[in-house]
Protein backbone atom coordinates (compact mmCIF):
# COMPACT_ATOMS: atom_id res chain seq x y z
CA UNK A 1 0.00 0.00 0.00
CA UNK A 2 2.94 2.57 0.85
CA UNK A 3 4.64 1.45 -2.53
CA UNK A 4 1.39 2.25 -4.43
CA UNK A 5 1.04 5.60 -2.58
CA UNK A 6 4.55 6.50 -4.10
CA UNK A 7 6.25 6.26 -0.82
CA UNK A 8 10.30 4.53 -0.85
CA UNK A 9 12.47 3.45 1.45
CA UNK A 10 9.37 0.94 3.54
CA UNK A 11 10.56 -1.02 6.16
CA UNK A 12 8.06 -2.95 8.23
CA UNK A 13 9.31 -3.98 11.79
CA UNK A 14 7.55 -6.12 14.34
CA UNK A 15 6.74 -4.53 18.09
CA UNK A 16 5.87 -7.10 20.73
CA UNK A 17 3.48 -6.37 23.16
CA UNK A 18 1.42 -7.76 26.13
CA UNK A 19 -1.91 -6.47 25.87
CA UNK A 20 -3.09 -6.81 29.74
CA UNK A 21 -6.86 -6.61 30.92
CA UNK A 22 -8.10 -6.61 34.62
CA UNK A 23 -10.64 -9.36 34.14
CA UNK A 24 -12.30 -11.21 31.49
CA UNK A 25 -15.07 -9.19 31.83
CA UNK A 26 -12.75 -6.16 30.76
CA UNK A 27 -11.66 -7.95 28.16
CA UNK A 28 -15.27 -8.71 26.54
CA UNK A 29 -16.02 -5.29 27.44
CA UNK A 30 -13.00 -3.71 25.24
CA UNK A 31 -13.13 -5.87 22.58
CA UNK A 32 -17.02 -5.50 22.04
CA UNK A 33 -16.73 -1.99 22.21
CA UNK A 34 -13.99 -1.64 19.85
CA UNK A 35 -13.96 -4.76 17.31
CA UNK A 36 -16.67 -3.21 14.97
CA UNK A 37 -16.67 -6.45 13.09
CA UNK A 38 -17.43 -8.81 16.46
CA UNK A 39 -19.61 -5.99 17.39
CA UNK A 40 -21.73 -6.92 14.22
CA UNK A 41 -21.50 -10.25 14.32
CA UNK A 42 -22.69 -10.41 17.84
CA UNK A 43 -25.68 -7.95 16.59
CA UNK A 44 -26.92 -11.00 14.58
CA UNK A 45 -27.08 -13.18 17.48
CA UNK A 46 -29.68 -14.13 20.26
CA UNK A 47 -29.16 -13.52 23.69
CA UNK A 48 -28.34 -16.90 24.66
CA UNK A 49 -26.00 -17.25 21.69
CA UNK A 50 -24.00 -14.33 23.19
CA UNK A 51 -23.90 -15.73 26.24
CA UNK A 52 -22.36 -18.74 24.32
CA UNK A 53 -19.40 -17.17 23.03
CA UNK A 54 -18.77 -15.38 25.94
CA UNK A 55 -18.64 -18.25 27.90
CA UNK A 56 -16.49 -20.20 25.04
CA UNK A 57 -14.04 -16.68 24.87
CA UNK A 58 -13.55 -17.02 28.46
CA UNK A 59 -12.46 -20.43 28.25
CA UNK A 60 -10.36 -19.99 25.52
CA UNK A 61 -8.23 -17.27 27.29
CA UNK A 62 -8.22 -19.16 30.71
CA UNK A 63 -4.50 -20.15 29.90
CA UNK A 64 -3.57 -16.63 29.84
CA UNK A 65 -5.08 -15.85 33.15
CA UNK A 66 -2.96 -15.12 35.70
CA UNK A 67 -5.53 -14.67 38.76
CA UNK A 68 -8.30 -12.33 37.50
CA UNK A 69 -5.33 -10.48 34.96
CA UNK A 70 -5.34 -11.61 31.19
CA UNK A 71 -1.91 -11.36 29.70
CA UNK A 72 -2.41 -11.45 25.41
CA UNK A 73 1.30 -11.67 23.39
CA UNK A 74 0.59 -9.37 20.30
CA UNK A 75 3.08 -8.25 17.70
CA UNK A 76 1.82 -5.43 15.38
CA UNK A 77 3.82 -4.23 12.55
CA UNK A 78 4.97 -0.43 12.73
CA UNK A 79 5.19 0.37 8.96
CA UNK A 80 7.75 3.75 8.17
CA UNK A 81 8.44 5.23 4.90
CA UNK A 82 9.86 8.25 2.71
CA UNK A 83 7.66 10.26 0.57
Amino acid sequence: MLEAGGFTGIAVEPRPITLTYASLEEYWQIQTDLAAPLRGAIASLTPGQVEQLKARIFEALAPFADGSTIRLAAVPLCASAVR
